[in-house]
């Protein structure tokens, strides 16, 4: 962007809250919202509120050079509406704290709060409030994200039995892809590689996917993948005290997704299985419950599931036919 767009430190805090304000909406269930010192709203008689936050750090989970702000700002909001689909949540609010430095352009952060419209109006979350500061840098969006479930119907991690089916929803393995492709030749040569940037720009958070789970107790427990399919399985067990043992052959490894992966010398398998950052719903499921469930998602057009494994008694993590990703904990860590 040009240097003679305006920055933050011409325009001062009060007036980039009006620029950015444009973008959010009245909802009539916020009884308080913007403009005082805290929101306030209802939860539905019945229900528990159930939140989350997470935050999207400049040079840490996006570069600011090279990615659309819209994208950066659907994202910021699809994570955290992500792990509230993780506990079979309604996704409802969202507060959105910046730290930001006085010469960013002005309309980068509009447009990251474009973003950050598109993916609310999608799923009907409204923003509620937040806090505006000034930093050095990096730039820092985060997100604060707000909604509610019955009781009964929380999904937790520590539910799965031995017998239970590993299931995953979606496009495993498809966001590491994009990643990977991003700025390549491949991505710039090949009109199938949008659909794998998509994956990584804009993940979809399965949130009626996990309401559903939920609701029908067709599911023992559930987790969002983040960190890698095989390690956010490990979290499952480690709460449940099981292991895990993956058919290779039963993953999701599309023509398209395989092709591309081998135009980038990358293993497939390593993608759906450590790549991370999908942001689809990891679940414990009954045998006997795995069509059912699959029945359920296909009525309401949601993602498809795959049967990729069974929880067993005997702790640890297993891939038979892949003795290498058995050996190593693999995912992303913070530290």
């Amino acid at each position: 962007m040009s240097r003679s767009e305006p920055v933050l430190g011409d325009i001062g805090e009060f007036e980039l809250i009006d620029l950015l304000s444009e973008h959010v909406g009245h909802d009539p269930r916020v009884i308080v919202g913007i403009g005082d010192d805290a929101a306030a709203f209802e939860v539905p008689a019945g229900h528990v509120a159930v939140t989350t936050c997470d935050s999207q750090i400049e040079d840490v989970h996006f570069k600011k050079i090279g990615v659309e702000p819209q994208d950066v700002g659907w994202r910021a909001v699809a994570v955290n509406l992500s792990d509230l689909a993780a506990m079979g949540a309604e996704p409802s609010y969202i507060l959105v704290s910046l730290a930001l430095p006085v010469d960013l352009e002005a309309s980068w952060i509009r447009c990251v709060y474009a973003g950050i419209a598109q993916i609310n109006h999608e799923f009907a979350v409204s923003t509620i409030g937040g806090n505006i500061s000034r930093t050095a840098g990096p730039i820092v969006i985060d997100i604060t994200a707000i909604g509610n479930c019955k009781q009964s119907d929380l999904l937790l991690r520590s539910g799965a039995r031995a017998g239970d089916r590993v299931v995953v929803t979606g496009r495993p393995g498809w966001s590491a892809l994009g990643l990977s492709l991003s700025g390549t030749h491949v991505a710039e040569q090949d009109f199938q590689s949008d659909r794998f940037l998509r994956a990584h720009r804009r993940p979809t958070p399965r949130c009626k996917e996990g309401q559903i789970a939920a609701r029908t107790s067709l599911a023992h427990a559930m987790i969002d993948v983040s960190d890698g399919l095989l390690a956010d399985l490990g979290h499952i067990c480690e709460r449940s005290l099981l292991g895990a043992e993956i058919d290779v052959n039963a993953l999701p490894l599309s023509g398209e997704f395989v092709d591309a992966a081998t135009k980038l010398e990358l293993d497939p398998v390593d993608l759906v299985l450590d790549g991370g950052e999908d942001y689809e719903l990891l679940m414990a499921v009954p045998p006997s419950q795995v069509q059912p469930l699959a029945s359920r998602f296909a009525e309401s057009n949601l993602a498809p599931i795959h049967n990729i494994g069974v929880f067993t008694q005997e702790p640890g993590i297993r891939v038979p036919d892949r003795p290498d990703l058995s050996a190593r904990p693999g995912g992303f860590t913070h530290f």
